[in-house]
């Protein structure tokens, strides 16, 4: 989710070195414990000089329930690091996006907040938020009368800004610290986190804790078994960060091992941004009288789901090897524009990192002045007197950042894009 620039200088970050791929050992199932898996896609990245998480993963699915996971990634602790240091949800997304909530996150926001009020309608209840950002969905909770709120966000800059733009007290920190002094709630409320989480076991262990008896927890995850309907770049979903894949039976097998009934699922489509749809997975979730596990059943929805995903992104990314190619064959120097996920797979995949690549431009200045490639990772401002053509190396953005460079920032380079241009 995105959320306002800081009011203040970023803070400054403790120095992350790269984990090495794949040398990890498999992670189990947390949904039946098993450790029978099926591969269904290799997943690679590049890897910068500082920040990055790993160089690869293999999206698997478990052979005895179904879950679907991403599988030998380093520990809970080193993603825990990693959100607190690297941090993108701390500032607009896109270029010229303009201080404050988007429009896309405003209205999502307010759903999840009629739907919360469905199953939970008394004011009084305790509602604490695990993964909350600068905490827009607590202020819009907070207006719809619930006063009790509060929020967890691994970023101190998110958290700072949280009570300085909505009133909200936001704890700096993950799921695995010490959480004592928050005290049994009525409702935990996970909105685009389950998906991040690596230790997802021991995640709700500590949030069954938290609860009252007969509290419940409201997410909102991406909806892999239907990845295939979304409108973004290839492999996206597969990114640096999304690590778990759920659909409506494996969200609730999930929380069927932890105690938790299914209040209801609902399926749905999601805009993110201008150009970006996701579909997504609602469900509220009830903690049964002695949190004994209830029984689940065999999921494989989720893996057809990925596998239409994947015969989908390869298509879509071998439609945009031609322009890749034709930069490389052409010799002339390459200014990257973006240093995400997307250009992280293209630099592992493809034939990108053949070409006389220069630099690499992103705005979030978590990336920048690190390397990635032995390339410099710059700033948009630094790109004025490069010579080179730019490529654009993001779907979501591509358009903004098409308006920067002909625009505000009145480049002469020429331009080349992956995707249309709406």
């Amino acid at each position: 989710m995105r959320c306002p620039p800081p009011a203040t200088p970023v803070e400054p970050k403790t120095v992350m070195k790269p984990i090495p791929e794949l040398n990890l050992p498999p992670r189990g199932c947390d949904v039946c414990r098993g450790t029978g898996t099926r591969l269904l896609f290799p997943q690679r990245f590049a890897m910068m000089s500082e920040g990055s998480l790993f160089g690869g993963y293999d999206v698997v699915a478990c052979a005895d329930c179904g879950h679907c996971y991403a599988d030998r990634l380093p520990s809970q602790e080193v993603f825990d690091r990693y959100y607190r240091d690297m941090s993108k949800y701390e500032m607009p997304s896109e270029p010229g996006a303009v201080a404050g909530p988007s429009e896309f996150d405003l209205a999502r926001f307010r759903l999840t907040v009629e739907q919360i009020k469905r199953f939970m309608p008394d004011s009084n209840t305790k509602i604490f938020e695990v993964g909350c950002a600068t905490g827009l969905l607590l202020s819009q909770l907070k207006q719809a009368g619930f006063g009790g709120v509060m929020g967890l966000d691994p970023s101190p800059v998110c958290s700072r800004i949280a009570g300085e733009a909505y009133g909200v007290p936001v704890k700096t920190g993950a799921i695995s610290d010490d959480l004592s002094d928050v005290g049994p709630v009525d409702l935990l409320i996970l909105i685009g986190v389950m998906e991040h989480i690596r230790d997802l076991s021991a995640a709700l262990e500590k949030m069954t804790s938290m609860l009252r008896p007969g509290g419940r927890i409201f997410v909102t995850v991406p909806d892999a078994s239907r990845y295939d309907t979304g409108d973004d770049a290839p492999f996206q979903e597969f990114s640096m960060e999304h690590i778990n894949y759920f659909g409506p039976r494996t969200i609730s097998n999930l929380m069927a091992r932890f105690g938790f009934r299914t209040l209801f699922t609902e399926q749905g489509m999601q805009r993110c941004s201008a150009n970006t749809v996701t579909p997504v997975l609602h469900g509220a979730f009830e903690l049964v009288a002695g949190g004994a596990a209830l029984p689940w059943e065999k999921d494989t929805d989720t893996a057809d789901g990925l596998a239409r995903y994947v015969a989908n992104s390869r298509r879509d990314n071998d439609a945009v090897q031609p322009a890749i190619d034709a930069l490389v064959e052409s010799g002339r120097p390459v200014i990257v524009w973006g240093a995400g996920s997307h250009t992280l797979r293209l630099l592992a995949t493809s034939r990108l990192a053949e070409g006389k690549l220069v630099a690499v431009v992103d705005s979030n200045p978590r990336y920048q002045g690190k390397t990635l490639r032995d390339l410099p990772i710059i700033k948009p401002a630094d790109v004025a007197g490069m010579e080179g053509t730019i490529l654009i190396s993001s779907r979501p953005a591509q358009k903004a950042i098409h308006q920067a460079i002909t625009g505000s920032l009145r480049l002469p380079n020429a331009v080349v894009t992956l995707y249309k241009l709406d």
